[in-house]
Formats: structure tokens, C-alpha cells, sequence
């Protein structure tokens, strides 16, 4: 199995939802400060936390976006459908200064 690489996963992600390069960086910047949060206890895969937060930032910049569609795309672009879940982890760990409520 390919060792998984957060940058390509997210550029690949975001070019499939037409998201600008800085969304990239913005992405990232979530995933990162969230999976190296003392309070994270990696209740998602890296892979699903990414999909988490690519998820809450389309939905914080106003992008139309389902859980159903983000679900398809990741299946379509990396043959594995990745349905994001933020609510499991977003309320119970601290981590409202890092993300945007939906």
C-alpha cells in the first residue's frame, strides 16, 4: 500500500472541486493543526480527516457540496469513497478555535 501523502491527496481532492491553490494551503493548515493537537486522539484515518476538513472548508466558503457528492468524488478519484464525518470528532475535542462551526 502507497504511503499516504496529505499535499497530493489534497491538491488532487481540490482540483476535482475546482477549489483555488490557496484552498490547498487552507486545507492543510486544518488538517495539520488538528492532527498534531495534543487533544486528537485519531478517532478518523489521516484520510478521513483530510476529507473532514476538505468538507468543513467547502462548506465554510459557501461551495455546494453533500456528503453524498464528496463521497462519490473521493471514490472516483482514489477508488475508495470517503464519506466525511467532522461530526464524530468536531465538537469533543477542542478544537472550535481551529475550524469554523458549520
Amino acid at each position: 500500500m502507497d504511503k499516504f501523502n496529505p499535499v497530493a491527496y489534497t491538491t488532487r481532492l481540490c482540483l476535482t472541486l475546482n477549489l483555488l491553490p490557496q484552498d490547498v494551503t487552507k486545507i492543510l493548515n486544518m488538517f495539520n493543526k488538528i492532527s498534531t493537537h495534543p487533544q486528537w486522539e485519531s478517532s478518523r484515518s489521516n484520510r478521513g480527516l483530510l476529507v473532514d476538513c476538505a468538507y468543513i472548508h467547502c462548506v465554510n466558503i459557501g461551495k455546494n457540496i453533500s456528503v453524498e457528492k464528496m463521497k462519490s468524488i473521493t471514490k472516483k478519484e482514489f477508488g475508495a469513497g470517503t464519506q466525511p464525518r467532522p461530526n464524530k470528532w468536531r465538537g469533543g475535542y477542542g478544537l472550535q478555535s481551529i475550524i469554523k462551526p458549520l
